[in-house]
C-alpha cells in the first residue's frame, strides 16, 4: 500500500491561496484606449476611468487639440471629470466604455467641449483631427 501525500498537498494549496495565487483569484483583462480632446473652454477638461485605478489612468486637455493613451480594465467607463481625478475630481459623464477585442478603432474616443461647458462625444478618430491618427 502506498503512503499518500494529501497533507504536502494541501499545504501548498493553502500556501497559493495565501500568496494569492490561488486559482479562484480573477485577472481583468486590460486595454489601451486612444482619447482625442478638443477644449474651447480656458479651465482643463479631465477624462479619465471612473473609479479612478491605483495610479489615476486620466488625462487633461488644455484650450486646444490633444491627444491621449491611457489603459484600463475592460469594461471601465471612460468618464468626464469636474477636476483631476488623482486630485479629488468628481465624475460627471460617462463617454464611453473599455473594449476587450473588437474591430479597429473600438477603444478609440473623442470628446469637444464647447465653450459654454457642454459635452459632445464620439468614437473613432473626430472630423477636426489634424495629422496623422494616434494609436497606443
Amino acid at each position: 500500500m502506498r503512503a499518500t501525500n494529501l497533507p504536502v498537498i494541501v499545504g501548498v494549496v493553502l500556501i497559493l491561496l495565501l500568496a494569492g495565487c490561488g486559482p479562484l483569484e480573477r485577472v481583468v483583462p486590460q486595454a489601451a484606449f486612444t482619447i482625442y480632446g478638443h477644449n474651447n473652454r480656458a479651465r482643463d477638461a479631465w477624462f479619465g476611468l471612473a473609479p479612478p485605478g491605483d495610479p489615476s489612468q486620466s488625462v487633461g486637455f488644455g484650450a486646444d487639440l490633444g491627444v491621449a493613451c491611457l489603459h484600463g480594465p475592460v469594461g471601465a467607463a471612460v468618464v468626464r471629470f469636474d477636476g483631476p481625478p488623482g486630485q479629488g475630481g468628481l465624475p460627471l459623464q460617462e463617454v464611453g466604455t473599455i473594449v476587450g477585442e473588437g474591430p479597429p478603432g473600438s477603444n478609440v474616443f473623442w470628446v469637444s467641449v464647447a465653450a459654454n461647458g457642454s459635452l459632445t462625444t464620439g468614437s473613432g478618430v473626430p472630423a477636426w483631427w489634424v495629422g496623422d491618427a494616434q494609436a497606443c
